[in-house]
């Protein structure tokens, strides 16, 4: 982490560290969560190693590590990865290391210096490389001294600039210099900087709040005596906030607002609960989300595909619609009932248009379909709003020279 700490911007106004304390590459590969055998993962590192290796030409074995920051008006953010092993194979030269573009349509590009990756947004990224090469200054003063103290033997940390954060004006955090939190050795510390006048102030509010949890469960008990289930959730959560309230008591010498929470997950190993859980959210989750939304998105594939065929058929048959209908359903339909699904409705497929092209869709689906008619040919088009953000992917397939499918923003 001390290494990574040197690719961190200047201008950084929020770091968080991670570390775990087994490699991520095992992570990966499960065998910390179920024996393997020792021949069958020896194979495992083999091939995955090579496999890697032809791609990019790294070696991330010995990498256990990572820190993550965020920088710029628009928090731009990246994570810095090391040790990394080997030399990118690909990409172009920047400031004596290489860069390769990932996600051209988000911006998410990767560096590679020495031992060091920086993987993220463009912006943040090449600002770690600079930071990194020594052209643009690394952090420093305060909020240096404050990283350094968090990182330092926590499995976790996170620390933020406050007045650099894009937080609108507002009574909880004026007056706040920096904030942190760590966890480490069965406890998460938190610790905030600022006017002396602020952090009496909030940690009032601190404890007005679980006041008023407490009193509002007690209420909540009384009110569940009858019912068993209800009753049993009231008696756990009212004692649970009183002894949340005796443990949340922040003490303010000066500028500084400590509290320190005691965390229990059971054994002397669960120290290594926190960064494995913690490194797993942050590589799976995303990918997870993303292979979700591609195994929709196959769904316009197979069915534009369809109704091309059918399109064709007419048209040989001289009973290729003269008007356009659609987008069927209507678009904004799969995400009206907080969902990103629309159910089978018989009604939307029965215009003479879609009966003449014999198309309809009997099972749930996800995308809005669309024919147009262009002179003696046609195009068909997919409509989807796979996370129903008001921002559409459009796949689309015509006749003739145009009959190849085109996909715009596949995962929005």
């Amino acid at each position: 982490i001390a290494r990574a700490l040197k690719a961190v911007p200047g201008e950084a106004a929020l770091v968080a560290s991670i570390s775990s304390p087994t490699s991520f590459w095992n992570l990966a590969s499960g065998r910390e969560f179920v024996p393997m055998d020792a021949a069958i993962g020896k194979e495992l590192d083999s091939e995955l190693k090579k496999h890697i290796d032809e791609h990019l030409g790294l070696d991330f074995r010995e990498l256990r590590s990572a820190v993550v920051f965020a920088t710029g008006s628009d928090m731009s953010a990246a994570v810095i990865l090391t040790p990394v092993r080997g030399s990118l194979r690909m990409g172009q030269d920047v400031e004596g290391g290489k860069l390769l573009e990932l996600s051209p349509e988000e911006d998410i590009v990767a560096v590679h210096k020495g031992d060091t990756m920086i993987v993220g947004q463009r912006p943040a990224a090449l600002a770690g490389l600079a930071a990194l090469a020594g052209s643009n200054e690394g952090l420093t003063g305060t909020f240096k001294e404050l990283v350094v103290a968090q990182v330092k033997d926590a499995p976790m940390s996170v620390s933020a600039e406050v007045s650099m954060l894009p937080i609108p004006p507002n009574p909880v955090t004026g007056g706040l210099q920096f904030a942190s939190a760590r966890y480490a050795k069965g406890k998460v510390s938190f610790k905030l900087k600022g006017e002396n006048a602020a952090l009496t102030s909030l940690s009032e509010q601190l404890d007005a709040v679980m006041t008023l949890a407490v009193l509002g469960l007690k209420t909540e008990v009384e009110n569940s005596k009858s019912d068993l289930l209800q009753g049993i959730f009231a008696i756990v959560g009212y004692y649970s906030a009183q002894n949340m309230a005796k443990l949340l008591k922040p003490t303010v010498k000066g500028d500084t607002l400590s509290l320190d929470m005691p965390i229990s997950f059971g054994g002397s190993g669960g120290a290594a609960i926190v960064p494995i859980v913690g490194i797993l959210a942050a590589v799976a989750i995303p990918a997870f989300m993303k292979y979700i939304k591609k195994s929709k998105s196959s769904e316009a594939s197979v069915m534009l595909r369809r109704l091309q065929v059918s399109a064709q058929i007419a048209q040989m048959e001289g009973t290729l619609p003269e008007h356009n209908i659609g987008p069927t359903p209507p678009l904004g339909t799969c995400c009206a009932a907080d969902s990103d699904t629309c159910q089978p409705v018989a009604a939307y497929w029965s215009d003479p248009a879609w009966q003449a092209l014999g198309f309809s869709i009997d099972d749930s689906h996800h995308y809005s379909y669309e024919f147009r008619r262009e002179g003696e040919g046609f195009e068909v088009r997919a409509y989807g709003d796979l996370d129903c953000d008001g921002m559409y992917s459009i796949f689309s397939m015509g006749s003739g020279e145009d009959a190849e499918l085109k996909i715009t923003d596949e995962l929005e």
